[in-house]
């Protein structure tokens, strides 16, 4: 699936109209802010298309284009309030114009230079040098790359977010991916007994915040809070009582997601429901994805609506950051992807088939996502591994030579069994 990315910040409208045009054929981005971010971003991905608008926060146009056409190849589309053409560009219906990077070479952007030179000249080019040493500092380190924050939240308990949390962990680590789960739900937190861990004084989010407290806080001491779950995936589990959480701030929670980014390709957060918590709107404007889960019930349909409008109206997080998934917990109810679709703009990525009855499985079975044999669950997580990365597995494409080897033995040996006792 191709991949294509935006950077039009003065045009969010723009951008949600284009997201939901090219969604259903299209692995699709967030929109980006400043050259900075989208720079970062397409030195660790392998993109398609960058729709982008002359005013991108940075560098002079002319250089950060010219930055972008040496080190990456992707078609690039320069935005002006043409959305009907960008899309059918994309889409390959009509060609996509000859990139001219001499149309922006300085001369041609007196306005940029007349607000630059306005500024305190030593205070701009110390801030210039420091971006571009940044940006032009590519590098293949791990610590240079962003893993996705995706964020599991709703709008009333009980809608099987813990559940989805899990399972999407413990599935994205199989496939190759290494993963951190977070249990940021400070009010009910289960990630331990449902993984079927000990809680420990020196383990989870109150032991990260000690060390964030004194002041001693890194990412190897982070990992020493965690817990393995699976053999790429590390779990920090949330709080054992609300209490533990009183001095806890936002700064902390994001510090936290920070430290993480850099080590892992996917930053799980389990977060609470609650307008109120610091642990639910500064966690959802940091995520790079949102899913939400609903179920077939009318009443949940009714929050899922009402809830991500207050998020859009009151705190300006846009609706493209959504995925909503149809956690069949009461089958059998009124609502499907259609209704869902029809109501609120936002389309069902997956489904989950009766999630509270195969997802926590057994209470004896801990983890209980260990499990899943059942073949809509797997296509279910396969739906959404493909959403936010584009394909399955990370390795798809290398193979184990032992592997093969075995694979080769087993066939053999079938054969010999086969044909034992048979005339030659």
């Amino acid at each position: 699936m191709e991949k294509v990315v935006f950077a039009i910040p003065s045009y969010p409208e723009a951008y949600e109209e284009l997201f939901i045009e090219l969604e259903n054929d299209f692995l699709v981005y967030k929109n980006f802010q400043s050259q900075e971010s989208l720079y970062e971003f397409i030195q660790s991905n392998e993109i398609d298309y960058l729709i982008v608008e002359k005013d991108l926060k940075g560098e002079p146009f002319y250089d950060f284009l010219k930055l972008i056409a040496e080190r990456s190849q992707l078609s690039i589309i320069i935005y002006r309030d043409n959305n009907e053409e960008i899309s059918l560009m994309v889409k390959g219906e009509i060609d996509i114009p000859v990139f001219d990077i001499n149309e922006f070479k300085p001369g041609k952007m007196e306005k940029d230079f007349e607000v630059l030179n306005e500024i305190n000249e030593e205070k701009q080019n110390n801030e210039k040098m420091k971006m571009w040493e940044k940006l032009t500092n590519v590098s293949n380190d791990k610590t240079e790359k962003s893993g996705n924050v995706l964020a599991i939240s709703g709008f009333k308990p009980g809608l099987g977010k813990t559940d989805i949390a899990i399972s999407f962990s413990w599935w994205l680590s199989e496939s190759n991916y290494k993963v951190a789960l977070l249990g940021y739900n400070l009010q009910n937190d289960d990630l331990c007994e449902r993984l079927g861990f000990d809680r420990t004084k020196n383990k989870g989010l109150v032991a990260a915040h000690e060390l964030y407290l004194a002041k001693e806080l890194s990412y190897q001491a982070l990992r020493d809070t965690m817990v393995e779950y699976n053999a790429y995936c590390d779990v920090l589990i949330g709080p054992y009582v609300p209490e533990d959480t009183e001095h806890m701030t936002e700064d902390f929670l994001l510090n936290v997601i920070d430290l993480c980014r850099s080590q892992y390709d996917f930053i799980i957060v389990d977060t609470e429901c609650n307008n109120y918590s610091i642990a639910y709107v500064p966690i959802l404007k940091e995520a790079d994805f949102v899913l939400v889960p609903c179920t077939t019930n009318v009443s949940d349909l009714y929050h899922l609506q009402r809830g991500i409008k207050n998020l859009k109206d009151r705190y300006d997080i846009p609706i493209s950051k959504f995925d909503v998934i149809l956690n069949k917990a009461t089958e059998g109810g009124h609502i499907d992807e259609d209704i869902i679709m029809k109501n609120t703009g936002i389309e069902c990525i997956a489904s989950l088939p009766y999630s509270k009855s195969i997802l926590r499985a057994a209470e004896n079975e801990k983890p209980a996502v260990k499990g899943l044999r059942n073949r809509s669950i797997q296509k279910g997580m396969e739906q959404l591994t493909y959403r936010y990365v584009g394909r399955k597995n990370k390795y798809r494409d290398t193979v184990k030579p032992g592997i093969l080897h075995l694979k080769k033995e087993v066939v053999g040996n079938a054969k010999r069994f086969a044909s034992f006792g048979k005339p030659s």
